[in-house]
């Protein structure tokens, strides 16, 4: 009876043990229940994941973050040009107001050419860009299209010596010719025709030296010629610049400060000296001791430029030779804070 009972308790326990790895067993799989998070490699279930938006900054994509430097990027771009634009502008303004400082002048202040002419203007910007002229000597290059190069409106001035016996006859020394930005377009001393009696240093700012070697009279002569040629020519007394330099110019188109009936009214005077008219109007010192023609012919343009619109107005409606007929005489307004 022994032997039998043990058969039954060994066959019991083969039938649990075999129970127990039958996976289809309920009670094999309470004991292999899979817990959270912990894989198995024997079962294994597809997980459906719902996409979500972001919820802090860790779980922003690489893609987003590329995307974000990108835009970050354009915007300092934009920010850039923007400031550089505006550079641009301010170096513009700056360009526009050249130093009329002379080696051999003395000045007080300076004199801005900072009111461009809009015609002017679209030369500068290229509007009205035009080849490269030359004049001259090949080196006299004169190009248009920037400040550097000649204008519709031109400013000329002429330092003379002393000839003959007495000294009182006047020979060209030097011409100079600035453009309505008062930027040089032309600069040149002139050999003598005959022998200077008075180089008239203390005024003309010439010395034996600048006439050495200096291009002759009838060089110099064509070349201004052809710079004159169908130009507004605007300066100081240029009847006698023009009588030096043995040219003439259409009455039309001279614009003489001397003569200005407005300039004259306001210094009580018909023979108005350029150096009263630029402290008066421009409040600067010229001429205090060696004249500059550079600097003489770049306050006689500003003088004209200041007052432009008024001066052409006045010539358009009386219709008259501005050098020998009276003009309006409408005011002028002093200009001190230039």
């Amino acid at each position: 009876m022994a032997e039998v009972s043990n058969q039954r308790s060994s066959e019991n326990l083969k039938r649990k043990r075999k129970h127990s790895r039958n996976p289809h067993s309920k009670d094999w799989n309470k004991k292999k229940k899979i817990e959270p998070g912990k894989g198995n490699r024997e079962v294994k279930k597809t997980q459906i994941i719902q996409p979500q938006l972001p919820k802090t900054t860790t779980e922003i994509s690489s893609n987003w973050k590329a995307l974000q430097a990108l835009l970050e990027k354009e915007k300092n771009a934009k920010e850039t040009t923007g400031d550089k634009k505006r550079r641009q502008k301010k170096t513009l303004k700056r360009t526009l107001k050249p130093n009329l400082k002379s080696e051999n002048t003395a000045s007080s202040s300076e004199v801005w050419f900072d009111d461009v002419d809009p015609e002017d203007l679209e030369e500068i910007t290229g509007k009205k860009t035009k080849s490269k002229t030359t004049i001259g000597d090949p080196h006299d290059v004169l190009v248009t299209g920037s400040l550097e190069g000649i204008t519709k409106r031109i400013a000329l001035d002429c330092e003379m010596v002393g000839v003959g016996s007495d000294a009182k006859r006047h020979m060209l020394a030097r011409v100079s010719i600035v453009n309505s930005h008062g930027r040089v377009v032309y600069d040149s001393f002139v050999a003598p025709q005959e022998k200077v009696v008075d180089y008239r240093t203390h005024v003309s700012g010439i010395r034996p030296e600048n006439l050495k070697n200096a291009p002759e009279f009838k060089t110099v002569q064509l070349e201004v010629s052809r710079i004159l040629k169908e130009k507004i020519l605007v300066g100081h007394s240029l009847k006698n610049d023009l009588e030096v330099l043995l040219l003439d110019h259409p009455w039309k188109n001279i614009r003489d400060t001397a003569k200005y009936k407005p300039f004259q009214k306001l210094v009580k005077t018909k023979t108005p000296s350029l150096r009263k008219l630029a402290k008066q109007l421009l409040n600067i010192s010229i001429q205090e001791g060696e004249h500059s023609s550079v600097q003489d012919a770049q306050v006689a343009m500003k003088l004209y430029t200041l007052h432009r619109k008024q001066w052409e107005r006045q010539l358009h409606e009386a219709k008259v030779k501005p050098s020998k007929k009276a003009l309006v005489n409408t005011p002028v307004t002093l200009s001190h804070d230039r």
